[in-house]
């Protein structure tokens, strides 16, 4: 449970070892939706059975990164 932190972006190699990862919460947390770095996220939420994480009040995993800025990167910030 990750809820009501101050993450901006989340790499997810860090949870490359997490193989019985089945809910990720991210709700009330400052994330950055204009860059890159938050589309293999939105991946990883849909593998997921329970996940929340919203972008500009649109659920991450519907939020459409076509405009982002940057690349994807292999930096986290927390």
């Amino acid at each position: 449970d990750l809820r009501y932190n101050k993450i901006t972006t989340l790499d997810i190699n860090l949870f490359n070892n997490l193989t019985a990862l089945s809910n990720l919460y991210l709700d009330n947390n400052p994330l950055d939706c204009s860059t890159c770095e938050l589309e293999k996220l939105k991946k990883l939420l849909r593998n997921l059975i329970n996940s929340t994480a919203s972008c500009d009040n649109t659920p991450l995993i519907d939020h459409i990164f076509t405009n982002c800025k940057g690349s994807i990167s292999n930096a986290a910030y927390i």
